[in-house]
């Protein structure tokens, strides 16, 4: 009798809670649709546009047309900014009327929509029409009326400010659109100064040809090359303006065969701007001329100049002494270091030091090699060595000294392989070097 009771109310509060769900919250959220769908000022199927034209005020309209892909046609032909017209195809689709204020055949004028400063037709099948008008009294709204009827309606303020777009704003803006990979050649000619000129091995190696001797930092072209790749055009020339001498030229050659050129001239200190030209851009266009001092003024300033030489994560075996203390260390896996002679080593309770250090060795390097080279010193050095997992073997030594006096270089000897070198480096580099070296000591000692 119990279960059948409770199999009642069971019941009872499910065809309940079915009538809020269906009252309360479909037909709520249906009805809030319908009211939302009904205060659309611009219905049309995006999917079946084939033209769209902007006119701002009396100026020449800008028309947008489908073919392959969407592109300017006028008052230019020219490729157009995909994210700034999905933008404004969102904004226009979703325009909503704030309030109906009822017939405009005799205020006309009164709203402003006698002289618009803003008119878009949209063809989908027949064209379509909205003309937005002045701001309203608190300034919170626009006045705007389609084709579609007499009515007058308030339209938000953000609304127009999305949809008030020129001829320059709908422009594609990237100077480049290939991926770094790509790259298969990069040369750069500088008015005064020497030249660059790089290659990409089959290997992804880079090279300056004609210069063996010189090993170049892959990260560094990479962080050259998403330089160009960031570029953007703040402004537009007219297509017949001429590109003063140029500062520096730019020739970037793809692995299909394809070659980008791109010119700065030299830039304007007032404005922090620079006029350039590149390969696919229909006219001139001005950049930020801040990305010119990231160039390259020669090959050796690509020069891998690392402590380690190679990539840290290949490190397996790290054995340091110093007077900030010693010991040996033992790669686990990605996150963990060990200590011990056992197989496997016993993990580390703390291997964040590990990681930091061989994060850094990554980043840090010489500034020359040093001038005269010093020969290595015969007496004790504090030295940090290492092991990669292809049997590479590196170390860093120095000769601990008194604390130096202001900026005077720290001379590192780097021994790669047998190959020696003595190398300059700015102090704070020695010192945050010492500083992780007793770090690392700190967690072997606290595991053993």
């Amino acid at each position: 009798m119990k279960w059948r009771t409770s199999a009642i109310y069971l019941l009872i509060l499910l065809l309940i809670g079915g009538y809020f769900y269906y009252f309360e919250v479909l037909q709520k959220q249906a009805k809030e649709t319908a009211d939302r769908e009904a205060r659309r000022m611009f219905t049309f199927a995006a999917d079946l546009l084939t033209a769209i034209e902007v006119r701002q005020g009396d100026s020449e309209p800008v028309i947008l047309r489908k073919e392959e892909k969407w592109r300017i046609v006028q008052p230019l032909n020219a490729d157009i900014d995909r994210a700034v017209f999905d933008r404004f195809l969102s904004a226009l689709k979703n325009i909503e009327q704030e309030r109906n204020l009822g017939p405009s055949a005799e205020n006309l004028q009164a709203y402003g929509l006698n002289s618009p400063p803003l008119r878009i037709r949209v063809q989908a099948g027949a064209w379509q029409e909205l003309v937005v008008g002045a701001k309203n009294p608190t300034e919170t709204g626009r006045y705007a009326k389609t084709n579609a009827g007499d009515d007058v309606f308030l339209m938000p303020r953000a609304s127009f400010d999305s949809l008030n777009r020129g001829v320059n704003d709908f422009r594609k803006k990237e100077l480049f659109t290939w991926r770094t990979e790509q790259v298969a050649g990069v040369e750069l000619v500088w008015e005064k100064g020497e030249n660059v000129r790089l290659q990409r091995g089959e290997s992804g190696e880079w090279t300056a040809p004609g210069k063996p001797e010189l090993t170049i930092k892959k990260r560094k072209v990479e962080t050259l090359l998403e330089e160009f790749q960031w570029l953007r055009a703040s402004d537009f020339l007219d297509a017949k303006a001429t590109l003063p001498k140029p500062l520096v030229s730019v020739k970037l050659k793809l692995k299909g065969g394809e070659s980008f050129d791109l010119a700065i001239a030299s830039p304007d200190p007032a404005t922090s701007q620079a006029v350039a030209t590149c390969t696919g851009l229909d006219a001139p266009v001005r950049i930020n001329s801040t990305f010119l001092s990231s160039l390259p003024k020669s090959d050796a300033a690509l020069a891998d100049r690392s402590l380690l030489g190679w990539d840290s994560s290949q490190v397996r075996k790290i054995v340091w002494k110093s007077v900030e203390g010693a010991g040996t260390a033992t790669w686990i896996n990605d996150k963990t270091w060990g200590t011990g002679e056992a197989n496997p080593a016993k993990p580390l309770k703390d291997s964040i030091p590990f990681r930091t250090l061989l994060a850094e060795l990554n980043e840090w390097e010489y500034s020359e090699l040093a001038q005269p080279a010093p020969e290595f010193p015969e007496d004790d050095l504090s030295f940090v060595q290492m092991l990669s997992s292809d049997g590479k073997r590196g170390s860093i030594s120095w000769k601990d000294a008194p604390q130096r006096q202001g900026n005077e270089p720290t001379v590192l000897w780097l021994n790669k392989n047998g190959e020696i070198k003595a190398v300059s480096v700015p102090p704070e580099v020695l010192q945050r070097f010492r500083g992780l070296l007793a770090d690392l000591t700190k967690a072997v000692s606290q595991t053993e």
